[in-house]
């Protein structure tokens, strides 16, 4: 199970995001086929390619029409990650792939987001010509079938040094258990990844019941918000059937449920430019 603690820190590191603004005045044009994102960003940056990409991807075009490509029946090994995403062969017949975008860019620069999915979906953390942190959690879609699964590789630097220490062996177990649960599902149900690489047709599989449900302490419902934001947008709530728990200091009021929180975000709360 990933610690508590963990998830609290990764919050806070994930609301330090969240405040470096949403200006959507900095809308950047949407294109999505496969990997391939085209992104035009209303600040300039250098188009260059990323050093030590294998010829599985990389950028192209002008700083005005950036194209990052990657195919998915490829091996996307970044320089200096600690570890290797791969995507399985025969994954190339998903019908969609969710994506989100974010852009860091360099202090100078005036800081925007944009999402791709607005729902559960990949996320990108770049800067100015050289990746500072790749953290990829998301859906993979094929005809509404749905296959779950947490990648995080980082980019050390001494900002998210500590931050990523203490996560990774966190998402590495969670590797590890949903691997375990996908193999065990078989044919009785349960989204798996056939020995040949193909999604096999069926639902996806229940995780244990640790996964099922976390009581996290919040201040208040802005923060619980913020927080069921955030385990959804890292997968946490299992297409939502995983309920993120807060609850107030006042130990006497109910915990909100994220069906709770959502429908206080609708209504103008806090995390209301998530456009939910």
């Amino acid at each position: 199970m990933i610690p508590f603690e963990t998830l609290r820190r990764l919050y806070r590191t994930y609301m330090s995001w969240y405040r470096i603004g949403h200006d959507r005045s900095l809308a950047v044009p949407r294109s999505i086929w496969s990997l391939e994102l085209a992104l035009q960003p209303a600040t300039p940056i250098e188009a260059r390619p990323l050093a030590g990409l294998p010829g599985t991807g990389g950028w192209s075009g002008t700083p005005e029409n950036l194209l990052w490509k990657s195919p998915l029946q490829t091996v996307v090994a970044y320089p200096r990650l600690d570890r290797v995403l791969t995507f399985p062969e025969g994954t190339s017949g998903l019908k969609a792939v969710k994506v989100q975008v974010q852009l860091l860019l360099a202090p100078e620069d005036r800081e925007f987001r944009e999402d791709f999915s607005r729902e559960e979906g990949w996320m990108w953390l770049l800067s100015a010509g050289r990746l500072t942190e790749l953290f990829l959690t998301g859906v993979l879609s094929d005809e509404g079938l749905q296959l779950q699964r947490i990648f995080h590789s980082c980019y050390r630097t001494e900002q998210n040094r500590e931050v990523t220490e203490d996560l990774l062996g966190g998402l590495e177990a969670w590797d590890r258990t949903f691997a375990e649960v996908s193999r065990r599902a078989g044919p009785g149900g349960g989204n798996a990844v056939e020995p040949n690489g193909s999604l096999a047709a069926r639902r996806v599989p229940l995780l244990p019941s640790r996964w099922e449900r976390y009581r996290l302490p919040c201040e208040d419902v802005a923060e619980a918000g913020r927080l069921a934001i955030m385990c959804r947008d890292l997968g946490l709530d299992r297409l939502r059937e995983v309920r993120a728990m807060g609850s107030s200091l006042d130990s006497r009021l109910e915990p909100l449920e994220l069906a709770d929180v959502l429908s206080f975000l609708r209504h103008g709360g806090a995390l209301g430019l998530f456009h939910l």
